[in-house]
């Protein structure tokens, strides 16, 4: 098997690919690659600086979710991810009541996002795919089934009002599940 950084060179679509055939551990660079955007990203929507973690949190969600939903052709995939992510973080701010505006000039492309550039050791490695497969693994695990399902339909691009009458419960209850969610993975320390 390839190391990580051998990857780094890989097309966005080709790395997609591979994570579609079930090679997981091509997910890594691919989210090392899109981390900067999202940041960027939960920067600008976050109302209070208090909030940009769990923005991040969100938006790195959002982006596994564009990674599992993306399909080539109809538009880039950095394109796909920038949507992606801005939609949960919209949502964000209607579900807790909070609306921003974003004055124009602060919107900026992806391409104006800092990359993440640079060789890894094969230690550096190692400790990313052990990260990555805890936290697949906690995902799998640790969730109840209404968390799970709740975050399934958040990936797949439902919003919380949408989630809450399909699961017959109110936006307050798909708010929380999501909270614990996060909460969940950021005590797990893999996000």
């Amino acid at each position: 098997m390839d190391f990580l950084e051998n990857f780094e060179n890989l097309t966005d679509d080709v790395l997609i690919a591979e994570i579609n055939n079930g090679r997981y551990e091509f997910l890594q660079p691919l989210l090392a690659r899109y981390t900067p955007v999202v940041r960027a990203l939960a920067k600008q929507y976050a109302p209070f600086e208090a909030d940009v973690e769990d923005y991040v949190q969100d938006g790195l969600i959002a982006l596994y979710g564009a990674v599992r939903d993306y399909r080539a052709g109809q538009a880039s995939f950095s394109t796909f991810v920038r949507l992606c992510v801005k939609r949960t973080m919209l949502d964000l701010n209607r579900a807790s009541g909070r609306k921003r505006r974003i004055p124009p000039k602060m919107v900026s492309s992806l391409e104006d996002a800092p990359e993440v550039i640079g060789q890894k050791s094969a230690e550096a490695v190692v400790i990313e795919r052990e990260s990555y497969q805890t936290l697949t693994d906690h995902i799998k695990v640790d969730l109840s089934g209404f968390e799970y399902r709740v975050l399934s339909a958040f990936l797949s691009g439902s919003g919380y009002a949408e989630i809450a009458e399909a699961e017959g419960v109110s936006v307050k209850s798909v708010n929380n599940a999501l909270s614990r969610v996060r909460k969940k993975l950021r005590e797990s320390n893999h996000i």
